[in-house]
């Protein structure tokens, strides 16, 4: 594929992956339109409409970044993927993703967006463990624990946390009383 190229690849009579030639075969940023109408020709293009709109939101975040505009605080949850996830069509996340992160203040971004004092938002495992923190943003590994005694969790994590090793009735426990946490 050269630039400006897009690849489809078919599962049968379904889509199998939509694939570009920007950084980790995601779309050119300009792709979105021309894949929108091709998709409407498959039978199941539907399903990665959020793709493409996801891409275009992204292109517009990354231009107002680029060019010096405020970010909205809606823009600004999109980046952060606090109501869903970014989807795009490279094998990898968008790479545009933690670089536009990079330049912000994330504690202040998500005091901001959550209504919390940067003080009770952790970053880090360290700081996600020590107590009081009510909303936490990235993965936590704890797949080394055998025991979830004095474990204090982050109220609300945003991100995957790892209790690989806990029994399942100490995992159940933890979902009860804390519904918001995703566990693998």
């Amino acid at each position: 594929m050269g630039p400006g190229q897009v690849g489809i690849r078919m599962e049968d009579s379904n889509i199998g992956e939509v694939r570009g030639v920007a950084q980790e075969q995601n779309l050119d940023p300009y792709m979105g339109d021309v894949v929108r109408a091709k998709l409407k020709e498959f039978p199941d293009g539907e399903s990665y409409q959020k793709k493409i709109a996801d891409m275009k939101r992204l292109t517009d975040v990354d231009k107002k970044h680029k060019a010096h505009e405020a970010i909205s605080k809606d823009d600004l949850r999109f980046l952060y993927e606090l109501d869903s996830k970014i989807e795009g069509f490279g094998y990898q996340t968008d790479p545009r993703i933690k670089e536009l992160l990079d330049t912000r203040d994330m504690k202040a971004d998500l005091s901001e967006l959550t209504g919390y004092s940067q003080e009770h938002i952790s970053t880090t495992q360290k700081e996600a463990l020590k107590g009081g923190i009510k909303f936490h943003y990235g993965y936590l590994d704890l797949g080394s624990l055998e025991f979830a005694e004095g474990l204090q969790l982050p109220e609300t994590l945003r991100g995957n946390l790892d209790l690989s090793r806990l029994e399942s009735a100490e995992k159940q426990k933890i979902k009860e009383e804390h519904p918001n946490l995703y566990i693998i």
